[in-house]
C-alpha cells in the first residue's frame, strides 16, 4: 500500500494542529499524508471547544461546527467570587470542527489514514500499523502533532513526562444561545 511512494509530509495527529498544517502544506503543492490513530477523526474529544474569533483571520471555520457564540468567560474563585475576561470566540463541536479541517486538507490533495498507529520512527521510514499490517511509510519531513503522549516527541527526546490533570464537563443548555 505504502510501497514505493514517499510522501513529502507525513503529519502524525488529525486534531486541529495537524490538520492545519496539513491543510497548509497541501495548499502548497506538497504530497502530504495524515496519520491518525482514531478510528473516527475527531472523536473521542480530547480537548475543549473553544476557539476565539481572531483564529478565522488563519482557518476556514464552517457554521455547522458552531454551537454557541462566546463574548466572555466567567471563571469562579475558591472566595465565591468571579472573574470575566472578553474572550470573544465560539464553542465549537470538536468532532466535526476536526473533521471539517481534516477535509479541507483532503480538498487540497492530502491523504488520510485514520486508525494508523504509529509504531517507530526511524532515519529511514515510519513504522506504522494499519488494517492489522505493519507498513514503512517514507516521508521527507515528519509533523509531530501527536498530542502530550506523542510518538514523534519521544523520538526526538522530547517526551513529555509531566502532564497536568484537568476537568472538561460537557453541559446542555437550557436555552439556544445562538
Amino acid at each position: 500500500m505504502f510501497a514505493n511512494y514517499v510522501y513529502d509530509v507525513l503529519v502524525i495527529g488529525a486534531g486541529p494542529a495537524g490538520a492545519t498544517a496539513a491543510i497548509q502544506v497541501a495548499k502548497a503543492g506538497y504530497r502530504v499524508m495524515i496519520a491518525d490513530r482514531k478510528f473516527v477523526i475527531g472523536e473521542p474529544v480530547a480537548c475543549a471547544g473553544y476557539i476565539p474569533a481572531w483564529i478565522t483571520q488563519h482557518i476556514k471555520l464552517t457554521r455547522n461546527c458552531i454551537t454557541n457564540n462566546v463574548d466572555f468567560m466567567r471563571t469562579f474563585l475558591p472566595d465565591d467570587t468571579h472573574e470575566d475576561t472578553k474572550t470573544p470566540g465560539y464553542i465549537v463541536d470538536r468532532g466535526v470542527f476536526d473533521r471539517n479541517l481534516v477535509g479541507q486538507a483532503v480538498e487540497h490533495g492530502a491523504r488520510v489514514y485514520a486508525g494508523m498507529r504509529v509504531l517507530g520512527i526511524s532515519p529511514e521510514n515510519v513504522e506504522v500499523k494499519y488494517r492489522n499490517d505493519t507498513h514503512a511509510v517514507k516521508a521527507k519531513i515528519i509533523i509531530g502533532a501527536d498530542g502530550p503522549r506523542s510518538v514523534t516527541g519521544k523520538y526526538i527526546g522530547n517526551e513529555v513526562i509531566e502532564h497536568t490533570v484537568a476537568k472538561q464537563y460537557e453541559m446542555v443548555l437550557t436555552e439556544p444561545m445562538i
